[in-house]
């Protein structure tokens, strides 16, 4: 069950840990939109493995749990294993979900795709904000997420909506991008021709 916060809400939260986050997911869709392009059940936020620690303040106001395999445990603040790739994160006591925290990798300056390495990019170059000073991730980021969805079935539509929205306000150097790391993982995606 999620009651997912919205992203003045997150803002307010990530004021106070010291870590570089952003929205992602379908929210970052409509964030780069300007509307609400669907209804939403949940709201994703990334922030960068290597600065996980700087989340540990939240565990004083908030619940914090590692998701893996299908189950969730609390997070003591430590170190992660490498499969552990996300938080679900909830107000004490709560029995609905407020927001996921997704891991980003990385490599020195760069921001690696985490279902493939050879795709990288310098991790100042990953995000985008809001007039309003919230940050998402950038389009051709969380399309590039959203086209190899973990469970095709269940997602595939849905993300592929997204697409067709997002697609028309890609500029040239986001096409580029989005279309290069698609064919670096599978040159016969449906996506390709239109980008």
């Amino acid at each position: 069950m999620w009651e997912p916060l919205t992203p003045g809400e997150l803002q307010a939260v990530y004021a106070s840990v010291d870590v570089q986050w952003w929205v992602a997911g379908g929210v970052a869709l409509d964030l780069f939109v300007g509307r609400e392009t669907r209804a939403h059940s949940d709201i994703d936020t990334a922030v960068l493995r290597r600065d996980v620690q700087g989340l540990a303040p939240l565990r004083a106001t908030w619940d914090v749990c590692t998701v893996r395999d299908g189950g969730l445990t609390p997070w003591d603040g430590g170190e992660l294993s490498d499969e552990h790739h996300q938080f679900w994160v909830r107000r004490p006591g709560a029995e609905a979900w407020a927001f996921e925290i997704l891991l980003e990798m990385t490599d020195a300056a760069d921001w690696v795709y985490r279902r493939d390495a050879r795709i990288r990019r310098p991790v100042a170059s990953i995000g985008r904000q809001t007039d309003g000073g919230i940050p998402y991730l950038a389009p051709e980021i969380f399309l590039l997420y959203k086209s190899f969805a973990t469970d095709a079935k269940r997602y595939a539509a849905r993300n592929t909506t997204d697409f067709g929205v997002a697609l028309p306000l890609l500029d040239a150097t986001e096409r580029g991008w989005l279309r290069a790391a698609l064919t670096v993982i599978d040159d016969k995606h449906a996506w390709i021709p239109r980008l």
